[in-house]
């Protein structure tokens, strides 16, 4: 079947050069898909927000932009973006929008 070890060798470097170059093409595309859905996302969680709110709209709306985000994202890259948008989404409310609570009664 094979002369050789090496040109076993040979045959397993170019088979997984070739699958290397799908896994490629899916993560590019991966990466595409969800860095495009990241705009949408955010306009959902900043969508009739007031300037200053509380953790439960915050919580409610980072709901909503992963609705969003999850319609419209796909593959490899989808838990990367998402934590991305969390990030954003928090980073967000807690630089000057961030409504100060009552703790515990």
């Amino acid at each position: 079947l094979f002369r050789s070890l090496g040109e076993l060798s040979t045959k397993v470097l170019g088979n997984m050069k070739v699958l290397e170059g799908f896994l490629d093409a899916d993560t590019k595309f991966s990466e595409n898909r969800c860095q495009k859905a990241l705009p949408m996302a955010h306009s959902a969680y900043q969508s009739n927000l007031p300037h200053n709110y509380t953790t439960t709209i915050h919580k409610n709306q980072l709901s909503q932009a992963l609705r969003v985000y999850s319609q419209h994202a796909r593959g490899p890259a989808f838990q990367k973006y998402a934590l991305h948008l969390s990030e954003d989404c928090y980073k967000f409310w807690s630089s000057g929008h961030q409504l100060c609570e009552e703790i515990g009664r």
